[in-house]
Formats: C-alpha cells, structure tokens, sequence
C-alpha cells in the first residue's frame, strides 16, 4: 500500500501543477525550497511526504488538500488511516510501526 500512495499523491501533484501552469521550480520556491528536485522526487513516487509538506503543497497550489488524495484512500478504516500517517512519519520505521499498530489492535481487544 505504501508505495502506489505515494506514487498516486505524486501523480495527482503534477497534474495539478500542470493545470495551473506552474513548473517544478516555482513550485520548490513557493513551499520554501532551493531546488526542483524535491518536487521531481515526489511526484514520481520516490520520495515520501509528510502530511505537513502536503498541506504546503495544497497551499501553495490553492487547491484543498484532498485533491491529492485519491478517494479509495478517503474510504480507508481508521487503522488503515493511523498506519498511513505513520507511514508518512519519516521519524518512524517500519519495524516501529509495525509494533505501534500491534499494540493498538491489542488495546482494542481489551475493552
């Protein structure tokens, strides 16, 4: 699931880059970084994105943060939900999340 997000929310960011005529570059100056590849390694995929970096991208390309979002993704469960952000937590390993969701499958099952 990890990958195809990221590669999806990277192809629904060119795309709207595009629609608004903004290239790579302008698009790293408006979010406050040097360089057009930070941009290029996001949209193809290669790159995570923290929600954070999202929201600026939204932000920068005024459009609302779910356009980049594909909606079988808005569909997700709430377990579903909390692992993606974990995902997005570049702080965080795998094995780490893998231990987080462990642990929160088993709280549930104590009420």
């Amino acid at each position: 699931m990890e990958n195809n997000f990221y590669q999806e929310i990277g192809k629904r960011i060119q795309k709207v880059r595009k629609e608004h005529r903004v290239s790579q570059r302008e698009l790293a100056s408006k979010i406050g970084k040097k360089s057009a590849t930070y941009i290029n390694l996001i949209e193809s995929g290669k790159r995570k994105i923290s929600i954070f970096g999202l929201t600026k991208i939204a932000n920068a390309l005024e459009v609302p943060i779910n356009t980049f979002i594909h909606k079988n993704y808005l569909e997700l469960n709430s377990s579903e939900l909390l692992e993606l952000a974990l995902i997005s937590d570049r702080q965080i390993s795998t094995s780490q999340r893998k231990m987080i969701m462990e642990f929160i499958e088993f709280i549930k099952t104590r009420k």
